[in-house]
């Protein structure tokens, strides 16, 4: 007869793991996940690493960039984010910066110490936080980002820290300067951000400069994207997650 195990192990009637192995599992299952269910040595330890996989199945934001009256940028984000939604190895969740609505940075410490006191601020950082990866959509405004973005962006630091991040841009040049610059901003803010991108030419991809009519042929470009911001994001989080076990 079986003698129950504590509550810090799980077993049947082929393996039994202690909380400490099964982190281990749970760090190798999110690196080599087909070659861990390959050997899983019975069915439930089969459902139980589902469970744990899902459990730790990254979380990404598609990020509208753009929040002027007008704007073209929402259908690009929605169309970005209906592509993503056909996925199951990521979830994803669109977050408009105009619904967000914040205003010109107002804080008076900079960001990089976490010492928020605005309200606004720490909804914003509570939302970042929760994500592992982003999509930024964003226009080209003079060579440039939408100011909305850039100023979305500085209002934090830390919760943008280690992560991953792809780019759909729109514009005459398909936003490929936009792109440049925001490359530069992932930098400093330590977010990773993928070679891929998808850029939209306001000359065949939106009839009139306005309706959103895209080739085809981008939601392969999307596709590739998500690809590299996915393995990316996940080998981050997994590097965070080690972080935190150190620390």
């Amino acid at each position: 007869m079986r003698v129950p195990l504590a509550s810090s192990q799980v077993s049947c009637k082929h393996y039994t793991l202690s909380l400490h192995c099964r982190a281990r599992v749970r760090r190798f299952l999110h690196r080599a996940p087909l070659q861990l269910r390959r050997h899983t040595p019975c069915k439930c330890a089969s459902l139980r690493y589902s469970a744990t996989k899902k459990n730790f199945m990254i979380r990404i934001a598609v990020i509208i960039g753009s929040t002027r009256p007008g704007r073209i940028g929402e259908a690009v984000g929605h169309w970005v984010y209906e592509i993503a939604q056909q996925r199951k190895d990521a979830e994803f969740e669109l977050v408009d910066l105009k619904s967000i609505n914040l205003p010109l940075l107002d804080e008076p410490v900079p960001p990089s110490m976490g010492k928020y006191s605005k309200p606004h601020t720490k909804a914003w950082a509570a939302k970042i936080d929760s994500f592992d990866a982003f999509v930024f959509v964003t226009a080209e405004y003079n060579h440039g980002i939408p100011g909305a973005l850039k100023n979305a962006i500085d209002f934090l630091f830390r919760e943008w820290n280690d992560k991953a991040a792809g780019f759909v841009s729109y514009g005459s040049a398909g936003g490929a300067r936009a792109v440049e610059s925001l490359r530069l901003v992932m930098g400093e803010i330590k977010v990773a951000d993928v070679r891929s991108q998808v850029m939209l030419s306001l000359f065949t991809d939106f009839e009139n400069f306005k309706d959103f009519k895209p080739d085809p042929r981008h939601e392969n470009e999307v596709a590739k994207m998500l690809d590299e911001v996915i393995a990316w994001g996940g080998a981050l989080k997994a590097l965070r997650e080690q972080g935190k076990e150190v620390a």
